[in-house]
């Protein structure tokens, strides 16, 4: 639906705690300007830039003051939110 250009997709690193090493590689990607494939694919590196950290931990607060403690999240466009990977019959209940 994004590469169709009927939604609009931005991507927040949101490391879980449960996941050990995930906060550092989401510093690393930030910091060494990587992309989503690199996330998939285990990116890491020793660059944990102040920038990167900043931008987590900016959203390790911001998401749980939303009530979002999961991952994926879909926040839509009228504030509604969905935790959790979408199913198709869910999808096609969507307004585009």
């Amino acid at each position: 639906m994004a590469e169709a250009g009927e939604i609009q997709l931005k991507v927040l690193l949101f490391p879980l705690g449960m996941h050990k090493g995930a906060k550092e590689q989401c510093i690393s990607i930030i910091c060494d300007n990587k992309g989503l494939e690199e996330l998939h694919s285990g990116y890491k590196s020793e660059n944990q830039c102040e920038e990167g950290k900043n931008k987590v931990e900016d959203t390790l607060r911001f998401l749980p003051q939303k009530g979002i403690t999961g991952v994926p999240t879909y926040i839509f466009s009228d504030g509604h939110y969905h935790s959790g990977v979408l199913k198709k019959t869910w999808v096609s209940k969507l307004e585009l």
